[in-house]
């Protein structure tokens, strides 16, 4: 989306002036306007209106973003194509089609994104939002540093960034690739200026998971949902974030109604099945995950998150050659990702491949010293090692850095038995069944 001022439009209404119906060049102001105020239904019958008098390129696709954000993504894509045969040197058509078309399934839409997004850095190459819609696409692609170099030149473009989008965008993509503390520092200066918009509050909610602060990114995800905003309540906005925060609080229900609201809302977004595949997962409906894991993979093919969740539940299961083959996948697509590396590691345990294995772990914990799965990896090494007080040690420590989660329990029970405690194991079984019958209560 185009943020900032439109100086026209804000020029005519602060001196009260009338828009002309027949006017081309201010009714595109009006839906300019119109459109940054998220009167998205005003806005398109303004630009159809302004499209009416003269099949205009900028006007088409301005409607074009207008349309994507009612989520009409057939007729915005239309319109970003008519923009480009009006138009053949207005950067903003191929701009408007490589969004559209990086939200679209399909494993072809990303490299089709990009080349229309490509294409209009080469038609001009000084607009911030070509390098972050760029940006966003490198993301989808894997290509982090990528990523991350075409988000600093999109905020290096727009240095007053007044609202912190591209601050915000900037911080997400750097919490992707593990530099956590950058993209803290950039939540906390956007913070100290008072802003606590979605894009802000959406930030923070990530950041929060990855810290396992739980109840933080509950409370920001819920901030997100009460915001009084149509445009956001129509993308579902902050759903997400609270499924996945919900989750790691044991709080299954109330997490499975939030993911089967994101769903209803935003069918062609991956992250609410991926939560729901993770409830029921929990709750033992294999089968039914596995369908929501299909489709989220349909709609969102280059994720790694299907991977994951597909790799977790064939190790449960004991299907250790197809749990590699998974995880492998999820590693080539985010090479960066703790957990990926951490259940590759579980999985070369079980295989008995230790060598791999305490690599791998030792990988994750680097990668990600926040990461939950890599020190219960390293513990479950260490115990495959006879090494039984490590062991203890490792899982004794994820136990602290997230004590609702069932399976360290599960794990340091067994491995407390082994060691001749049976008092502590008892302890430890009875924690994780509470864990367990509690979750879907």
């Amino acid at each position: 989306m185009q943020t900032g001022p439109d100086w026209a439009a804000q020029y005519l209404i602060d001196r009260g002036l009338r828009l002309d119906d027949e006017d081309l060049v201010l009714l595109y102001c009006k839906a300019r306007f119109l459109y940054q105020r998220y009167r998205f239904e005003e806005a398109e019958e303004t630009a159809t209106r302004a499209i009416r008098i003269y099949d205009d390129s900028a006007t088409l696709a301005l409607r074009s973003s207008i349309r994507l954000c009612l989520m009409r993504m057939d007729e915005a894509e239309q319109d970003a194509t008519r923009s480009i045969e009006v138009g053949p040197k207005n950067y903003f058509g191929y701009l408007e089609r490589a969004e559209v078309r990086s939200r679209a399934p399909g494993p072809e839409a990303p490299a089709d994104a990009l080349a229309d997004v490509n294409h209009s850095i080469e038609l001009y190459s000084n607009y911030s939002h070509s390098y972050q819609v760029r940006s966003d696409i490198y993301a989808q692609l894997g290509m982090y540093e990528r990523s991350i170099k075409d988000a600093r030149r999109a905020l290096q473009l727009n240095r007053k960034d007044k609202t912190g989008f591209y601050r915000c965008r900037l911080a997400e993509v750097l919490l992707s690739s593990n530099y956590k503390e950058e993209a803290e520092s950039i939540l906390l200066d956007i913070l100290g200026s008072g802003r606590r918009d979605y894009f802000v509050l959406s930030l923070a909610s990530s950041l929060a998971l990855s810290r396992n602060d739980f109840r933080s990114a509950e409370r920001d995800a819920r901030e997100i949902i009460e915001t009084d905003n149509d445009h956001l309540r129509r993308w579902a906005a902050g759903y997400s974030e609270l499924a996945d925060a919900l989750i790691e609080l044991n709080r299954g229900r109330e997490a499975l109604a939030a993911a089967v609201h994101y769903i209803e809302t935003v069918p062609h977004f991956s992250s609410g099945y991926l939560a729901r595949a993770r409830v029921l997962m929990r709750c033992g409906q294999i089968e039914e995950a596995m369908k929501d894991l299909d489709r989220a993979e349909s709609v969102s093919p280059l994720s790694s998150g299907h991977h994951i969740c597909r790799a977790s539940s064939l190790l449960t299961s004991d299907r250790l050659e197809d749990a590699l083959d998974q995880i492998d996948r999820a590693v080539g697509k985010r090479k960066l990702h703790s957990g990926s590396h951490a259940i590759r590691s579980m999985i070369l345990t079980r295989l008995n491949r230790m060598k791999e294995a305490r690599e791998s772990a030792q990988h994750a914990t680097s990668l990600d010293p926040d990461c939950v799965r890599s020190w219960l990896a390293l513990g479950l090494v260490h115990e495959a090692e006879g090494d039984i007080k490590g062991a203890i040690a490792h899982i004794s420590h994820a136990v602290d850095m997230h004590p609702l989660c069932p399976s360290l329990y599960e794990n340091r029970a067994r491995i407390l038995e082994e060691a001749g405690k049976p008092e502590e194991a008892l302890q430890d079984r009875a924690k994780f069944l509470e864990l367990q019958d509690s979750f879907m209560s």
